[in-house]
């Protein structure tokens, strides 16, 4: 395929001898066995998506390469469908963020914290609010995907932090969150989400092919941003604040949400 500018890029990975990984993977023994994805997901899917996602690498960031990469990584989940189903976790964080906040709206940080059993918070230094606040609404880290929803979660806040300027440690400027700042923190979460899952399961096995420092730094850098401009979800007619976030309404909107994000990842922008 040839991209507007003329440069060649790659096509959707099907078959082929070559690997996709940069060319410094000197001393690997031949006879490896390729990385595994999930094991519940048939291993030559992942060989495409990692040979394109290693591509995308060799691309220096085309945007093209990208978005191919992207399409592959969904398409080895079995489709957006299935990408999204098995994202439990990241669903699960999901749902509690956008039941706490939306109580923060309603009354405020200190009510939402008490309602929350983060009793013991109320009143300390914004970093310690915040880490009790991750601990709360995440899943266990001891498994990979619930450290992937962890770390979703806990860059999410850190995005508040700044969006908020708590860094004098004034939280009750949470207290003015709108249903407008929700949505954006939500649309920030789930893609904090499939950018870090993507990233574990595809980036860790190029790693293991002994990709160097320089180019570990650009993969996230790449990734990260062809996920914020693939995944652009339409919250707009959704009532963030009424939403019964424990009940079946706020688990179908987000199982809709990760289904429309892993589907502009897999049709890519």
């Amino acid at each position: 395929m040839t991209s507007s500018d003329g440069t060649t890029v790659p096509e959707d990975e099907t078959q082929g001898d070559e690997t996709g990984l940069p060319d410094n993977t000197a001393g690997v023994d031949e006879h490896e066995q390729p990385a595994q994805g999930p094991a519940s997901l048939d291993n030559g899917s992942w060989t495409a998506a990692k040979k394109s996602l290693g591509r995308a690498v060799r691309s220096g960031g085309q945007r093209e390469a990208y978005r191919v990469a992207g399409r592959n990584y969904v398409r080895a989940h079995g489709g957006a469908a299935r990408a999204a189903k098995t994202a439990e976790p990241g669903r699960t964080a999901t749902a509690r963020f956008g039941q706490f906040f939306a109580d923060v709206a309603a009354r405020g940080i200190d009510a939402a914290l008490i309602s929350f059993g983060l009793s013991g918070v109320v009143g300390q230094g914004a970093e310690t609010v915040l880490a009790a606040i991750a601990n709360v609404l995440s899943p266990d880290g001891a498994t990979r995907e619930g450290a992937v929803a962890r770390d979703s979660v806990t860059e999410t806040l850190e995005f508040l932090y700044e969006q908020f300027s708590l860094q004098d440690g004034d939280l009750s400027r949470l207290d003015a969150m709108g249903a407008g700042d929700i949505k954006l923190a939500l649309g920030e979460l789930i893609g904090n989400y499939v950018f870090n899952r993507w990233l574990e399961e595809l980036g860790r096995m190029i790693e293991d092919r002994a990709v160097s420092a320089a180019q570990a730094i650009m993969l996230e850098r790449d990734v990260r941003e062809h996920v914020r401009e693939s995944i652009r979800l339409d919250l707009e007619n959704v009532d963030v604040l009424a939403m019964d976030w424990a009940g079946v309404a706020g688990q179908s909107f987000v199982d809709a949400a990760f289904t429309e994000a892993y589907s502009l990842l897999e049709g890519g922008r």
